[in-house]
């Protein structure tokens, strides 16, 4: 009796609270038109440096991998679904059908290239595509391909297939880095050095001229960074750390790239997806917050649009295990 009774305070304590509605973000090369999109298929355009949104329109997108890329060169938005409707292209601002390959299935990552006019396109089966983004067409295949991370200065690749590896743009492998985590979470570049931050593992910076592990960033027990970036404004890392097991909010840091010192810039709340944009010296959240990552401070808020979510009482809530993390279900605190 006592059993049941707490059972259905379980299921009766129930209410609900306000979030954004925003699951995916995808910035531009140092543009200010950043894309914004639901957990499917509505897709917004807006302006970072005065909050206005530009346009909206409706897209394939499926939520899941990293399937929303924008190319400002172009005037182009490219979305995909994992299964039926494939890859497509659609135009900025307006949103018309431009293209689309209902035959590339499966995509889980898509990369604009930096000077916006191809665009990787990595798979959970088959050879990496590179498409030209005016067109469509594919102008080389990378067998075993499966994620890739692009350096601004289009002079490094790294790239992840069997094993995990720093090459030039002709495919020549610099170096081989040997991983510390079954998953890499963020790369990026800086003139000089590579930083990486791989699941349940710590940040490393590598020497692009040696391939040397030069600094190592120690993450606290049950840590990791989610997202990467570097700012020339200042010569700085930074990266936003989550508690991977028990969840709770995100900060933004600054990683030195010459020493081990590490620098809590804020403290972001609980946004379910960041982005670095601007070259790296800003970061935008889901909830809208346009943050400078040098000061801290939030320069301005895009008001993205909310969405009513279920919360539950109970105290004794169970973090994601190891049976659940691999299931993506919507929350307002992001994918669990």
């Amino acid at each position: 009796m006592v059993y049941a009774k707490l059972l259905y305070c379980w299921n009766m304590k129930k209410e609900t609270y306000i979030a954004s509605a925003i699951r995916h973000i995808a910035p531009s090369y140092n543009g200010e038109i950043i894309a914004a999109a639901l957990f499917e298929q509505t897709v917004s355009l807006w302006n970072i440096s005065n909050g206005l949104q530009v346009s909206e329109f409706e897209t394939i997108l499926d939520f899941g991998g990293s399937r929303l890329a924008l190319s400002h060169v172009e005037c182009a938005c490219l979305t995909a679904a994992y299964h039926v409707h494939g890859l497509a292209c659609y135009g900025t601002p307006t949103g018309e059908l431009r293209w689309q390959r209902k035959e590339l299935k499966k995509i889980q990552q898509i990369v604009i290239t930096p000077n916006g006019r191809d665009a990787y396109c990595c798979f959970e089966e088959g050879p990496c595509q590179i498409l030209d983004v005016s067109t469509g067409e594919t102008t080389e295949r990378i067998r075993g391909l499966r994620y890739v991370w692009l350096d601004p200065q289009s002079a490094f690749q790294l790239r992840k297939s069997n094993k995990l590896a720093v090459v030039d743009w002709n495919g020549k492998q610099a170096f081989q880095i040997k991983p510390d985590s079954f998953a890499v979470l963020d790369a990026v570049f800086s003139k000089k050095q590579l930083a990486l931050s791989e699941s349940g593992a710590n940040v490393r910076i590598f020497d692009l001229a040696s391939g040397r592990e030069v600094v190592r960033h120690v993450q606290p027990k049950n840590h990791h960074v989610l997202e990467l970036s570097f700012s020339e404004y200042d010569s700085m890392f930074y990266g936003v750390q989550w508690n991977y097991h028990n969840g709770g909010p995100k900060l933004l840091l600054r990683f030195n790239p010459e020493s081990t010192e590490t620098e809590v810039v804020r403290d972001l709340g609980r946004p379910a997806v960041v982005a670095f944009c601007q070259g790296g010296t800003h970061l935008l959240t889901s909830e809208g917050d346009v943050i400078n990552c040098q000061t801290g401070e939030m320069v301005i808020r895009l008001t993205f649009p909310q969405k009513e979510y279920p919360k539950d009482y109970c105290s004794h809530a169970v973090p994601p295990s190891s049976a659940t993390a691999g299931l993506q279900t919507e929350s307002p605190c992001g994918t669990v």
